[in-house]
Protein backbone atom coordinates (compact mmCIF):
# COMPACT_ATOMS: atom_id res chain seq x y z
CA UNK A 1 0.00 0.00 0.00
CA UNK A 2 2.71 2.22 1.27
CA UNK A 3 6.20 2.72 1.78
CA UNK A 4 7.35 4.83 4.61
CA UNK A 5 10.65 6.48 5.63
CA UNK A 6 11.55 6.08 9.31
CA UNK A 7 13.84 8.17 11.31
CA UNK A 8 14.35 7.24 14.92
CA UNK A 9 16.75 9.28 17.44
CA UNK A 10 17.52 8.28 20.99
CA UNK A 11 19.70 8.61 23.83
CA UNK A 12 19.98 6.11 26.59
CA UNK A 13 22.26 4.50 29.31
CA UNK A 14 22.93 0.90 30.45
CA UNK A 15 24.71 -0.67 33.44
CA UNK A 16 25.69 -4.04 33.24
CA UNK A 17 27.45 -7.14 35.03
CA UNK A 18 29.55 -10.03 33.89
CA UNK A 19 27.94 -13.57 35.13
CA UNK A 20 31.74 -15.12 33.70
CA UNK A 21 34.02 -15.24 31.06
CA UNK A 22 31.14 -15.86 28.20
CA UNK A 23 27.71 -14.13 29.51
CA UNK A 24 26.59 -10.46 31.15
CA UNK A 25 23.79 -9.41 32.30
CA UNK A 26 22.33 -5.76 30.97
CA UNK A 27 19.51 -3.04 32.21
CA UNK A 28 18.86 0.09 29.92
CA UNK A 29 16.71 2.79 29.62
CA UNK A 30 16.19 5.09 26.52
CA UNK A 31 14.48 7.81 25.10
CA UNK A 32 13.83 9.00 21.45
CA UNK A 33 11.74 10.29 18.71
CA UNK A 34 9.92 8.75 16.09
CA UNK A 35 9.25 10.42 12.86
CA UNK A 36 7.74 7.69 10.26
CA UNK A 37 6.23 9.29 6.61
CA UNK A 38 5.12 7.78 3.80
CA UNK A 39 7.79 7.70 1.34
CA UNK A 40 6.09 6.24 -1.68
CA UNK A 41 2.22 6.37 -1.65
CA UNK A 42 -0.94 7.82 -0.97
CA UNK A 43 0.35 10.74 0.75
CA UNK A 44 -3.30 11.20 2.51
CA UNK A 45 -1.98 8.13 4.73
CA UNK A 46 -1.73 8.86 8.28
CA UNK A 47 1.89 9.20 10.14
CA UNK A 48 3.67 8.31 12.84
CA UNK A 49 5.44 11.15 15.23
CA UNK A 50 6.14 11.18 18.68
CA UNK A 51 8.18 10.43 21.76
CA UNK A 52 9.43 6.81 23.10
CA UNK A 53 10.35 5.61 26.33
CA UNK A 54 11.38 2.74 26.83
CA UNK A 55 13.28 0.62 29.30
CA UNK A 56 14.88 -3.57 28.88
CA UNK A 57 16.80 -5.90 30.17
CA UNK A 58 19.11 -8.27 28.39
CA UNK A 59 20.96 -11.36 29.11
CA UNK A 60 23.57 -12.71 26.96
CA UNK A 61 25.90 -16.11 26.58
CA UNK A 62 28.36 -16.44 23.67
CA UNK A 63 30.51 -19.40 24.20
CA UNK A 64 31.57 -19.77 20.18
CA UNK A 65 35.05 -19.55 19.20
CA UNK A 66 34.71 -17.15 16.34
CA UNK A 67 32.15 -14.13 15.60
CA UNK A 68 32.82 -14.71 11.94
CA UNK A 69 31.97 -18.48 11.27
CA UNK A 70 32.30 -20.26 14.48
CA UNK A 71 33.79 -24.11 14.36
CA UNK A 72 32.13 -25.06 17.83
CA UNK A 73 29.65 -23.31 21.06
CA UNK A 74 26.25 -21.69 21.59
CA UNK A 75 25.56 -18.32 21.56
CA UNK A 76 22.41 -16.52 22.83
CA UNK A 77 20.17 -14.27 24.41
CA UNK A 78 16.74 -12.97 26.00
CA UNK A 79 15.59 -9.63 26.10
CA UNK A 80 12.72 -8.36 27.88
CA UNK A 81 11.64 -4.67 26.70
CA UNK A 82 8.76 -2.91 27.86
CA UNK A 83 7.59 0.61 26.13
CA UNK A 84 5.99 3.35 28.46
CA UNK A 85 4.99 5.42 25.71
CA UNK A 86 5.66 5.37 21.82
CA UNK A 87 4.49 7.95 19.26
CA UNK A 88 0.88 8.49 17.54
CA UNK A 89 -0.75 8.02 14.80
CA UNK A 90 -1.68 11.33 12.56
CA UNK A 91 -4.48 12.10 11.80
CA UNK A 92 -5.72 9.34 14.67
CA UNK A 93 -6.99 5.99 13.11
CA UNK A 94 -9.95 3.71 14.45
CA UNK A 95 -7.55 0.44 15.50
CA UNK A 96 -6.86 -1.18 18.85
CA UNK A 97 -3.07 -1.33 18.24
CA UNK A 98 -1.21 1.25 20.32
CA UNK A 99 2.46 0.50 21.48
CA UNK A 100 2.00 2.57 24.85
CA UNK A 101 2.47 0.30 27.98
CA UNK A 102 4.23 -2.87 25.77
CA UNK A 103 5.70 -5.36 27.41
CA UNK A 104 7.75 -7.99 24.59
CA UNK A 105 9.90 -10.85 25.23
CA UNK A 106 12.60 -12.11 22.56
CA UNK A 107 15.01 -14.57 22.83
CA UNK A 108 17.21 -15.91 19.65
CA UNK A 109 20.35 -18.31 19.45
CA UNK A 110 23.10 -20.31 17.57
CA UNK A 111 24.76 -23.24 18.11
CA UNK A 112 27.44 -24.94 15.72
CA UNK A 113 29.39 -28.08 15.61
CA UNK A 114 32.19 -29.31 13.80
CA UNK A 115 31.75 -32.65 11.65
CA UNK A 116 34.69 -33.84 10.38
CA UNK A 117 38.02 -32.58 9.44
CA UNK A 118 36.59 -29.08 9.16
CA UNK A 119 32.88 -28.78 8.39
CA UNK A 120 30.23 -26.95 10.25
CA UNK A 121 26.39 -28.22 11.61
CA UNK A 122 24.37 -25.05 12.95
CA UNK A 123 20.99 -24.59 14.30
CA UNK A 124 19.46 -21.12 14.77
CA UNK A 125 16.01 -20.64 16.97
CA UNK A 126 14.20 -17.35 17.66
CA UNK A 127 11.01 -16.55 19.61
CA UNK A 128 9.12 -13.18 20.12
CA UNK A 129 5.96 -12.34 21.91
CA UNK A 130 3.91 -8.84 22.81
CA UNK A 131 1.92 -11.19 25.14
CA UNK A 132 -1.56 -9.48 24.54
CA UNK A 133 -1.00 -6.45 23.64
CA UNK A 134 -1.00 -5.14 19.58
CA UNK A 135 1.54 -2.97 18.82
CA UNK A 136 2.39 -0.74 16.41
CA UNK A 137 3.87 -1.78 12.89
CA UNK A 138 7.00 -0.13 13.88
CA UNK A 139 7.55 -2.86 17.10
CA UNK A 140 5.97 -5.91 15.98
CA UNK A 141 8.29 -8.72 15.06
CA UNK A 142 9.83 -8.47 11.36
CA UNK A 143 11.32 -11.36 9.63
CA UNK A 144 13.28 -11.58 5.69
CA UNK A 145 16.71 -11.86 5.96
CA UNK A 146 19.15 -14.33 5.58
CA UNK A 147 18.62 -17.34 7.95
CA UNK A 148 15.19 -15.60 8.97
CA UNK A 149 13.06 -16.66 6.40
CA UNK A 150 15.41 -15.29 3.64
CA UNK A 151 12.83 -15.58 0.18
CA UNK A 152 10.80 -12.33 1.76
CA UNK A 153 11.72 -9.18 1.68
CA UNK A 154 12.39 -7.29 5.21
CA UNK A 155 9.61 -6.27 6.99
CA UNK A 156 7.62 -8.19 4.50
CA UNK A 157 6.64 -10.77 7.21
CA UNK A 158 5.40 -9.42 10.58
CA UNK A 159 3.12 -9.85 13.07
CA UNK A 160 2.54 -9.61 17.35
CA UNK A 161 4.27 -12.97 17.24
CA UNK A 162 7.26 -15.08 16.13
CA UNK A 163 9.06 -18.55 16.37
CA UNK A 164 12.06 -19.33 14.31
CA UNK A 165 13.90 -22.34 13.70
CA UNK A 166 17.04 -22.74 11.13
CA UNK A 167 19.52 -26.00 10.24
CA UNK A 168 22.32 -25.99 8.32
CA UNK A 169 25.58 -27.69 7.26
CA UNK A 170 28.46 -25.85 6.01
CA UNK A 171 31.37 -27.72 3.97
CA UNK A 172 34.85 -26.19 3.64
CA UNK A 173 36.01 -25.80 0.40
CA UNK A 174 39.24 -24.16 0.94
CA UNK A 175 41.00 -20.66 2.55
CA UNK A 176 41.51 -18.04 1.59
CA UNK A 177 45.17 -15.89 1.22
CA UNK A 178 46.13 -14.92 4.77
CA UNK A 179 46.26 -11.80 3.87
CA UNK A 180 42.78 -11.78 2.51
CA UNK A 181 40.75 -14.00 5.14
CA UNK A 182 39.56 -17.31 6.60
CA UNK A 183 37.98 -20.09 5.53
CA UNK A 184 35.38 -20.66 2.29
CA UNK A 185 32.19 -22.53 2.66
CA UNK A 186 29.45 -23.89 0.70
CA UNK A 187 26.11 -24.43 2.69
CA UNK A 188 22.94 -25.27 2.83
CA UNK A 189 20.31 -24.88 5.17
CA UNK A 190 16.31 -24.89 6.13
CA UNK A 191 14.05 -22.08 7.58
CA UNK A 192 11.22 -22.88 9.03
CA UNK A 193 9.02 -20.18 11.37
CA UNK A 194 6.08 -17.24 11.12
CA UNK A 195 5.31 -14.02 12.21
CA UNK A 196 1.37 -13.92 13.03
CA UNK A 197 -0.83 -11.92 15.59
CA UNK A 198 -2.83 -14.50 17.13
CA UNK A 199 -0.85 -17.89 18.18
CA UNK A 200 -3.99 -19.97 17.00
CA UNK A 201 -2.84 -18.37 13.33
CA UNK A 202 0.26 -19.73 13.46
CA UNK A 203 1.42 -21.23 10.50
CA UNK A 204 4.59 -23.95 9.34
CA UNK A 205 6.07 -21.75 6.83
CA UNK A 206 9.44 -23.73 5.15
CA UNK A 207 12.23 -22.80 3.08
CA UNK A 208 15.51 -24.04 1.70
CA UNK A 209 18.88 -22.13 1.26
CA UNK A 210 21.89 -22.29 -0.73
CA UNK A 211 25.16 -19.85 -0.92
CA UNK A 212 29.38 -19.42 -0.53
CA UNK A 213 30.52 -17.81 2.46
CA UNK A 214 33.55 -16.72 3.36
CA UNK A 215 35.82 -15.00 6.35
CA UNK A 216 37.36 -11.88 5.19
CA UNK A 217 39.33 -8.93 6.04
CA UNK A 218 35.91 -7.07 5.93
CA UNK A 219 33.82 -9.81 7.60
CA UNK A 220 31.86 -12.58 7.10
CA UNK A 221 30.55 -12.14 3.18
CA UNK A 222 27.41 -14.36 2.22
CA UNK A 223 26.40 -14.82 -1.57
CA UNK A 224 23.56 -16.66 -1.89
CA UNK A 225 19.32 -17.41 -2.25
CA UNK A 226 16.42 -18.79 -0.62
CA UNK A 227 13.44 -20.25 -1.78
CA UNK A 228 9.75 -20.76 -0.83
CA UNK A 229 7.70 -23.80 -1.00
CA UNK A 230 4.99 -21.08 -2.19
CA UNK A 231 7.13 -20.04 -5.07
CA UNK A 232 9.06 -17.26 -3.39
CA UNK A 233 12.68 -16.43 -3.68
CA UNK A 234 15.23 -13.97 -3.13
CA UNK A 235 18.79 -13.90 -3.92
CA UNK A 236 21.10 -11.27 -1.97
CA UNK A 237 24.66 -10.43 -0.75
CA UNK A 238 25.43 -10.32 2.79
CA UNK A 239 28.03 -8.43 4.72
CA UNK A 240 29.05 -8.61 8.86
CA UNK A 241 28.11 -10.92 11.16
CA UNK A 242 25.29 -13.40 9.30
CA UNK A 243 24.96 -15.71 12.41
CA UNK A 244 24.28 -12.44 15.19
CA UNK A 245 20.66 -12.87 15.28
Amino acid sequence: VARYDQVFLKAGVNLGVNLGAFSDLRLGAYIGRLDANVEVGDPGLPSLTGKETAADLTWRYNGQDSPAIPSRGVATSARMLYIFDGPVIDPPLPTSRSSMHLAQFQTTGTSFHTVGSDNRVFYGWGLGTSFDKDPLSVNQFHLGQPFRLGAYDLGELKGDHYYLGTFGYLHQLGRLPDFLGGSVFAGGWLENGDAFDAWDKATFRTQAGLGLMADTLIGPVLLGGTVGFDGRWATYIAIGRLFNW
